[in-house]
């Protein structure tokens, strides 16, 4: 009994030395996060100093440490290499906000007074000189650099800024940073947009009688007057700049987009100036102004806007009502504008109106608000430019799924009037956030800082915190209690504004009453706080995606009318007997109105056979519709193009009973060399001008179409991995951006310690455009990228033999799973939202996911940025980063050009489709209609380096191309993904007992079968006939050499 109680005390010792040990562990990682010893972690860095752990599994495949005996008088590139590396530690600076910045000031008066500065004065800083001869503009700023300008200022006040400018070059919005005396004032200062304008190409859509097509945007390049405002529309007053009484300097920074610029100038307050209703009619009558009794303006159509300032808001065709003008029954109409596309602040709508006779006019719209289910929209009214009265600047849609009559007129139903000259007026519409812009302001700040929160229990209990230890967080974080009921307290308060802003209750305000009842729950019971992680966490996410929607403010429009105090307003919709007539015409009209093809201006033209061919499209009816418009305005006129949208799954049947088409474009990159084994893919390096061609895209984005030196496609998208990174967090961190695979082990222990996650994408995708093989599985880009850069290629130069089981690939296999097994790197993870909460701050993944970024995560504007792959670190200092790339296909189907005798007009097809006006055009359309979130990625090189990106991007993704390669496709090679996969999991499922050499070299054993039964299902020679053939040639080869010695 006695020796029982001396273990046990023994027990009860040890165990408090273990949880003082673990207090004060977890005591250290939390000091480090929220006030990082950058001294402390430079001299424990272990990315820098290849003694770590991790280089044991680096040596694996990098080889990158050499014997440490060299004479003192050598340079190692390593050594060069490291000190560099503490180079690219992320710079992230922080500015005050603007609320924090108007409370700061709220005690200076508003301007009363005008500043105009001399823009001879300006100096330019980094910034190339730009000669535009067609416009006469006293200052040109480029899309990088900067001007600086020195003035002075009479009266100490709080100034707008006012901006008169023309945007040139690119199609994104103008993006620039503004400074005061060298310092940004506040955080909106750098995220100053200027809009441009676009109109419609042209109105020929509305002269076709069958499906109408909606036209395209171009821009109009007129000089615009605009005083800077935040982009995200929070603030309904124009920005204000403090100035004090002396001398100034204001230095724009650019960030992206050419613009030419007229004028500058600090100005006052305008707010003041803008009247209630009651005080403009009372000014308007006092003028002699008359009330007009009976209009003589017929509709407006809203879809013939003269001025959008997105390319976005083109014409669109709705369907759902009888009496929407003009419409059919069966046929495509472009009858309305708006939609989704005309949901973010500031995007704006103007009409021209020719007025007959001067007066005061009722205003009514014909509207559909069937998007924010419970809520409104809104939009601020302008007339020739200027808000007529204060109610104006916040005109109300509530949701309805119907369509409607909206008339301008206060809160009780009576009208009011705006005035309007005789001649030609303008009206504007433009989202605005009304009473919803602070709220949003707060929801985001909140869930910011509630994320904050979540981070740091993170780092005390991990990302799965288990739910029957006692993190003891009080003692760990003890501010923990405070901010968790300070945040939920300002919830609380959203929330009640939000249901007075809504009129009740409904999804949206459920949101946030949601997190502030889980909040609730963790301050009563703060043992579970740390179980509550994963809630908190997605709390923290709801709130983000509530501010999303809350933001988003869509409307669409059929009309707008002028009317008389004595007019009645149009009729809300057709009566039943009308809607019931026009959907029956609508149904028994379907069955001969063909929606999946798409005509052309020559639809009619009768050419010889030679000179028409049948293009398939598969992606999607918006992107037929952009092909079918480039092809009329640009393709040469002499042919005649059948364009339709064509699954591809359905294309090698009609093929096969000649029923197929004679090019298939956007389709996937496996598509073409299996056609090509069915004798169904012509070649087109027979063409005489091929390689001229060829030349306009990238080699390694041919790679996949090339097969027994015949080439069977061209590529008409590209992408490529880049790696995404957290700039705020590897700041506090003090963790540089990897450069190699060897960096990314060292720093795992850092973000692991702070309970933060790497991420590479397994199942990144290795073929754009429309899905074709259901059998294949993409090979993972991260293995792929370790492959090239140590040289290993897929398959032998036969492709009969996949080289995944030689001793460098095993090496390569046993290292990238390493990073699974070995290091906890997640298998699958949502990117996006991981990302946001800062769970994984670095990442590899397709540079795509940008503006999917940009889109989706605006709280962390400015917080992030991208960088080139990891490399291999060679023994001469250079980083080889070579890495897959993906793409899709156009291609020429041989047995039906070979039938009809068009093999020339499809090849013109071709050319004309990948060249560098036809993919930039297709690009910026998609984009209009898409949004930037599905920006286009572009093949041809020209084209790509003339997408909107921002500078420090493209730079990125111009330094990636070097090191792209591709992806040779061979009989069977479906497979080779498959079993990579196959081999990848049971690896990283069976860590402890899995055996990486084994497990690869029976999966490869599988996949050289596969390869070698296709190629003798399509009667090419298997690696067994070829083998005997070289053993010969190898042997006559040696003989020769021996008889010639």
């Amino acid at each position: 009994m006695e020796n029982i109680s001396k273990k046990f005390k023994v027990f009860v010792y040890l165990l408090v030395v273990a949880c003082l040990f673990s207090q004060l562990h977890v005591a250290e990682i939390t000091a480090l996060r929220n006030n990082p010893d950058k001294d402390r972690l430079n001299n424990n860095r272990s990315l820098v100093n290849t003694e770590s752990k991790s280089t044991q599994d680096s040596q694996e495949i990098g080889e990158n440490s050499e014997s440490n005996e060299k004479e003192d008088n050598v340079i190692d590139p390593a050594d060069i290499y490291r000190n560099e590396l503490l180079q690219h530690i992320p710079d992230s600076k922080k500015y005050i906000s603007y609320m924090d910045y108007l409370e700061q000031f709220s005690e200076v008066k508003k301007a009363d007074r005008t500043i105009e500065l001399d823009l001879s004065m300006a100096e330019k800083i980094d910034m190339k000189d730009i000669d535009n001869q067609e416009i006469e503009a006293e200052l040109i700023t480029d899309s990088s650099g900067s001007v600086k300008i020195q003035f002075d200022v009479a009266e100490e006040a709080l100034y707008q800024f006012e901006v008169t400018y023309m945007p040139l070059g690119g199609s994104s919005n103008i993006k620039r940073v503004i400074k005061i005396d060298d310092e940004v004032p506040y955080d909106e200062a750098t995220q100053i947009e200027l809009s441009r304008t676009y109109e419609n190409a042209n109105d020929d859509y509305k002269a076709v009688e069958g499906n109408q097509a909606f036209p395209a945007q171009v821009e109009k390049q007129i000089w615009k007057t605009k005083r800077l405002t935040d982009r995200n529309g929070y603030f309904s007053d124009p920005l204000y700049f403090y100035l004090s009484k002396g001398s100034h300097t204001i230095e724009i920074q650019s960030v992206r987009g050419e613009m030419a610029i007229q004028k500058l100038a600090f100005v006052e307050d305008g707010k003041e100036k803008v009247p209630t209703y009651a005080e403009y009619e009372a000014e308007h009558k006092n003028n002699g102004a008359k009330l007009i009794e009976n209009s003589e303006i017929s509709h407006i159509q809203a879809e013939d806007a003269k001025y959008k300032s997105s390319p976005s808001l083109y014409p669109l065709s709705d369907n759902t009502s009888a009496i929407t003008e003009p419409q059919h029954y069966t046929y495509i109409r472009m009858n309305t504008i708006g939609g989704e596309s005309w949901s973010k602040p500031g995007e704006k709508i103007e009409w021209e109106i020719d007025v007959p006779k001067s007066g005061l006019y009722r205003l009514a719209l014909r509207a559909r608000q069937a998007y924010n289910t419970g809520s409104i929209s809104i939009r601020k009214l302008m007339v020739n430019g200027e808000v007529p009265f204060k109610e104006a600047e916040k005109l109300e849609f509530p949701y309805n799924n119907t369509w409607k009559i909206y008339e301008l007129a206060d809160s009780d139903g009576n009208s009011q009037y705006i005035y309007l000259d005789e001649g030609v007026n303008v009206l504007s519409l433009e989202v605005s956030l009304g009473e919803f812009a602070e709220l949003i302001y707060f929801i985001e700040d909140i869930s910011t800082n509630l994320n904050g929160i979540a981070q740091d229990i993170m780092v005390v209990t991990g990302a799965q915190p288990d739910p029957f230890r006692d993190y003891q967080l009080i003692q760990n974080i003890p501010d923990l209690l405070p901010r968790l009921q300070e945040e939920n307290a300002k919830l609380k308060d959203v929330l009640e504004r939000l249901i007075n802003v809504m009129g009740g209750r409904n999804d949206k305000t459920a949101v946030a009453e949601q997190v502030t009842l889980q909040i609730d729950e963790m301050l009563d019971k703060p043992a579970k706080i740390a179980s509550k992680l994963s809630v908190l966490q997605n709390g923290v996410t709801s709130l983000g995606t509530l501010a999303l929607n809350l933001k988003s403010q869509s409307l669409t429009l059929d009309y707008l009318t002028l009317l008389g105090s004595k007019d009645n307003l149009p009729k809300n919709d057709a009566g039943f007997f009308k809607n019931m007539s026009y959907r029956i015409m609508g149904f028994f009209g379907s069955f001969w109105n063909d929606y999946d093809k798409a005509g052309t201006s020559n639809e009619e033209q009768q050419v010889e056979a030679e000179n028409e061919i049948t293009v398939w499209i598969s992606t999607g009816r918006d992107q037929m519709e952009v092909t079918r418009r480039l092809i009329s305005d640009t393709f040469d006129s002499k042919y005649k193009v059948n364009l339709r949208v064509v699954s591809p799954a359905v294309a090698l049947s009609a093929t096969a009973v000649g029923q197929g088409p004679d090019v298939i474009v956007q389709t996937a990159s496996e598509m073409p060399i299996d056609y090509a084994l069915r004798n169904a893919a012509y070649d087109l390096s027979q063409f005489a001008d091929y390689d001229e061609v060829a030349a306009q895209l990238h080699p390694a984005a041919l790679e996949s179409f090339k097969f027994n030196d015949e080439v069977y496609a061209l590529s008409d998208q590209m992408s490529y991995p880049v790696m995404f990174y957290r700039k705020d967090i590897l700041s506090d961190l003090n963790i540089p951006v990897p450069q190699t695979w060897d960096d990314i082990l060292a720093i795992v222990p850092f973000l692991q310690n702070n309970n933060m996650e790497f991420f590479m994408q397994v199942n990144m995708p290795l073929t754009l455009g429309s899905a074709y093989q259901a059998t294949s599985k993409p090979i993972p880009a991260a293995y792929l990228s370790m492959l090239y850069q140590k040289g290993v290629p897929l398959y032998n130069e036969e492709g009969t033999l996949a080289m995944t089981a030689t001793d460098e690939a095993l090496d390569v296999f046993e290292y990238w799973t390493n990073f699974y097994t070995r290091h906890s790197f997640p298998v699958t993870a949502d990117f996006v939202t991981r990302f946001r909460l800062g769970i994984i701050p670095i990442a590899i993944v397709n540079f795509t996911n940008y503006n999917t970024l940009s889109v989706s995560a605006p709280e962390i504007e400015g917080d992030w940025s991208v960088a080139p792959v990891p490399g291999t670190l060679k023994e001469n200092g250079e980083i080889d980063r070579s890495m897959p790339v993906a793409n899709s296909a156009a291609m020429i189907i041989k047995n039906s050009v070979e039938k009809r005798g068009n093999s020339q007009a499809a090849w013109e097809f071709l050319k004309w489709w990948v060249s560098e006006n036809t993919q930039t055009s297709y690009a910026r359309e998609m984009e209009a209609i898409l949004g930037s979130s599905a920006r286009y990625p572009v093949a041809n090189l020209e084209s790509f380096s003339k997408m909107p990106w921002p500078d420090d991007v493209m730079d990125v993704l111009t330094e990636s191309l070097e090191y792209i390669k591709g992806v040779r496709q061979v009989p069977g090679s479906y497979i080779t993904g498959r079993n990579i996969e196959n081999a990848f999991y049971e690896v990283v499922n069976n860590p402890e007992s899995a055996n990486s050499d084994r497990i690869m070299r029976e999966w490869t054993e599988n996949t050289n079968y596969e390869l070698n039964k296709k190629r003798r299902e399509f009667g090419l020679p298997t690696h067994e006939d070829i083998m005997p053939a070289k053993n010969v040639e190898r042997r006559q080869n040696d003989e020769e050499g021996t008889a010639d010695e």
